[in-house]
């Protein structure tokens, strides 16, 4: 399993990764209110997790990693910021110890791929929406691509993705491809 190196997370915000994924686009395609709830699961050093605070002014971003050199940063950058609506939550490999129901949304981004057990995972991030709420999980796509990003082997494509959703109790709500070497589900628990 491909596991991205906490020590090289400068990469994570360096000015090519900014034109090569914008978040502003990628952003645009979520439901997010001003109000929400929304954690950002393997946030990295932020480089959603700020422009996530922006856009939810009156709501709350949980930042959460296992990592917490990536904690560290995220924290920083926010206060540089002046985001006060952004809250560092450390993560296991197995859980987000944020509370049940207390979500309106939860993004992740180029992490699902370094789950190892990623059904129950996605059972347990089920849990911690509210009704009505939503995941949106942006991945890379199975072709090489100028931006880096890990090897191909590692790769998930989206027909898996979506049959792991479905197993883990989610129904796709849309797919988009934010460019040619990525795509984002977005999904609600399939109950609802």
């Amino acid at each position: 399993m491909h596991r991205f190196n906490p020590e090289m997370r400068q990469r994570l915000l360096s000015a090519e990764r900014y034109q090569f994924l914008p978040p502003d686009t990628v952003l645009a395609l979520l439901p997010l209110r001003a109000d929400a709830g929304i954690a950002d699961v393997g946030c990295g050093p932020g480089f959603f997790t700020l422009p996530l605070a922006g856009r939810t002014p009156r709501g709350r971003v949980f930042a959460v990693d296992i990592e917490p050199l990536m904690l560290e940063d995220v924290a920083r950058r926010a206060a540089e910021a002046g985001l006060t609506n952004v809250e560092t939550v450390r993560a296991t490999e197995q859980d987000v110890p944020l509370p049940a129901a207390s979500l309106d949304g939860i993004f992740t981004s180029m992490v699902y791929h370094e789950i190892a057990d990623r059904v129950p995972y996605l059972t347990m991030l089920r849990r911690l929406l509210r009704p009505g709420g939503w995941l949106a999980l942006l991945e890379w796509e199975q072709r090489q691509n100028p931006g880096g990003g890990p090897p191909l082997d590692a790769r998930l494509p989206p027909e898996q993705t979506a049959d792991e959703l479905a197993a883990a109790g989610w129904r796709i709500a849309a797919r988009h491809a934010p460019n040619e070497w990525t795509y984002l589900l977005l999904a609600g628990p399939a109950d609802e």
